[in-house]
């Protein structure tokens, strides 16, 4: 509901509204679509996260250090509002569902349903959702191909990873994406394909060392000082945020959700 009275509000003010998805925005991705469509039957989009232990990612920058105290009175109201607001969205005050709903899917899963929404377009159905501590696991069926993604903490191990596979009938294509800490690190793209009897090749690409988060800055500003709307913009990121809470309702009831992305 915030989201819609955000997108109502920018189009009042005649300004863009957009949401921060670097992702979408990395050069690999574009590649990874590209090769996307020019597979057939695309059978399956298989996204596997694991998160880890953000510290040592960081280690070696030159950051500023901890933060200034904050009033207890004003963190204990932030707080609580936070909470409210989270309890409003899912319909529930159950502890194990709004840290889930916060710090697994609008904290991270958010990217990679958004990114698969990207490549496959809107879901018909949400079929499954498993939910565990250090765990998800949700699987969407996009009216031809499925998708099941699967998100899982490591906290014992330094080894960010995030891996989308595409297997249709005549290839695959797997695109990597390293820890977003790191500066300019690439993401690797493999496509593998066939022919005529038992030919088959597979390709390594560093499509480039451009950095997502700056690209969705040049996207932003294009869109700014041209007045069109970004690839993400409010409607496509409430669209993510409609389907995390049909993934709170669907590990809930136990049941399906139709058009989960709608709101």
């Amino acid at each position: 509901a915030e989201g819609a009275e955000m997108i109502e509000a920018a189009k009042a003010a005649e300004v863009v509204l957009m949401v921060g998805y670097p992702k979408r925005y990395d050069p690999a991705f574009a590649r990874f679509v590209d090769e996307a469509m020019t597979l057939s039957e695309r059978k399956l989009l298989r996204v596997t996260t694991t998160e880890s232990p953000f510290e040592p990612y960081i280690a070696h920058y030159p950051l500023i250090g901890p933060p200034t105290d904050v009033d207890g009175d004003i963190l204990a109201t932030l707080r609580a509002d936070s909470e409210s607001r989270l309890q409003r969205a899912i319909g529930s005050d159950d502890a194990f569902l709004v840290r889930q709903y916060q710090a697994v899917l609008l904290d991270t899963l958010v990217h990679e349903v958004n990114t698969a929404r990207a490549l496959l377009g809107e879901p018909i159905s949400l079929d499954y959702v498993d939910l565990r501590e250090g765990h998800a696991t949700v699987a969407l069926d996009f009216g031809g191909p499925t998708a099941v993604i699967h998100w899982l903490e490591t906290p014992a191990m330094t080894r960010y990873s995030m891996e989308f596979y595409l297997h249709a009938a005549d290839g695959r294509a797997t695109l990597t994406f390293p820890s977003p800490y790191l500066r300019n690190a690439p993401t690797a793209l493999v496509v593998e394909r066939g022919g005529a009897g038992t030919e088959s090749w597979r390709r390594e690409e560093i499509t480039s060392y451009e950095s997502g988060f700056k690209e969705e800055l040049r996207v932003f500003y294009d869109a700014v000082t041209e007045n069109h709307a970004p690839p993400t913009d409010g409607v496509d990121a409430n669209r993510d945020i409609a389907l995390c809470q049909a993934i709170i309702r669907s590990f809930v009831d136990r049941a399906p959700v139709a058009h989960p992305t709608e709101f």
